[in-house]
């Protein structure tokens, strides 16, 4: 994404499948790239976000509270 130009990037928790970062999506939390980011200030801010995403996103499977629908990731809340 830093080498892109990105301008929003971030973690994306989703369930495992044989190809890579291939599975439904769970979770995702964006991270805007600002102008004086470097790729290690980036990437502290995408850690900063996945430190909040994947304890919920765990929490959400531990209770049974997803239900996958074709690709798609359904929170039942």
């Amino acid at each position: 994404a830093f080498q892109y130009g990105a301008k929003i990037t971030g973690p994306t928790v989703h369930f495992v499948t044989k190809d890579m970062d291939a599975g439904p999506i769970i979770l995702q939390s964006p991270v805007k790239v600002t102008e004086d980011d470097t790729e290690e200030t980036l990437a502290a801010a995408i850690h900063e976000e996945e430190h909040k995403i994947y304890p919920r996103a765990i929490q959400l499977f531990v209770e049974g509270k997803l239900k996958i629908e074709g690709r798609k990731v359904k929170a039942l809340e």
